[in-house]
């Protein structure tokens, strides 16, 4: 019998495309909202899609800190804003500066790597934040930074958070979700570097 472990399980998600699949789920799951919203928003089958939401919302967001997907950065724009507007969408007066505090923190984290692989000496030690506790602890600080200095421009984020929480704008992350994993799946970083691809192409 194999060993299982972590990096076969990371392995299997990769090369099965459960990510991209899981980003299409969540466009799906998005789209699902709008309409239970727009049939009857008060109804026990729009509280349970706004639930499953929520559930894939966090999902999504565990298997991109967790799997090393290489996506671009339009990409993961994409999935981040995707998953907290699902997950922030049934609470009420949302604190703004602590969602974006929350994103902050996850961006980095998926960004650190590669922002500090290509620094040399006499510098290289950053690259210890890179990676296990000092990367997770990074990634803290700077959302309880983002936090901090939001808090007194609450009122105007809050703004935002009304956005988030418009069908039409959930509608179009529902469609860009599925675009964005169908184009990953196709073989392309992101629709930003397809279009840019196309333009070139175009001009040549």
């Amino acid at each position: 019998m194999a060993e299982l472990s972590w990096d076969s399980f990371v392995d299997a998600l990769n090369s099965n495309n459960v990510p991209e699949i899981l980003l299409i789920v969540m466009g799906v799951v998005a789209l699902a909202i709008v309409f239970g919203y727009k049939d009857d928003k008060d109804s026990t089958l729009y509280k349970v899609l706004v639930l499953i939401g929520v559930i894939t919302g966090a999902f999504m967001v565990y298997v991109a800190m967790a799997v090393e997907t290489g996506w671009s950065k339009g990409t993961l724009i994409v999935l981040t804003v995707a998953a907290f507007t699902l997950i922030v969408r049934p609470i009420k007066d949302v604190n703004i500066a602590a969602v974006l505090g929350l994103i902050v923190a996850v961006w980095t984290y998926l960004m650190l790597p590669d922002l500090v692989a290509d620094i040399q000496e006499p510098f290289e030690f950053i690259k210890a934040i890179g990676d296990g506790i000092p990367r997770l602890i990074v990634s803290i600080v700077a959302g309880a930074i983002v936090f901090t200095i939001l808090q007194f421009i609450q009122a105007l984020v809050m703004l935002f958070g009304k956005i988030f929480n418009a069908w039409p704008f959930l509608l179009i992350i529902g469609i860009w979700c599925i675009v964005e994993a169908i184009f990953l799946l196709m073989g392309y970083n992101s629709t930003y570097d397809y279009i840019v691809t196309m333009v070139k192409d175009s001009k040549s």
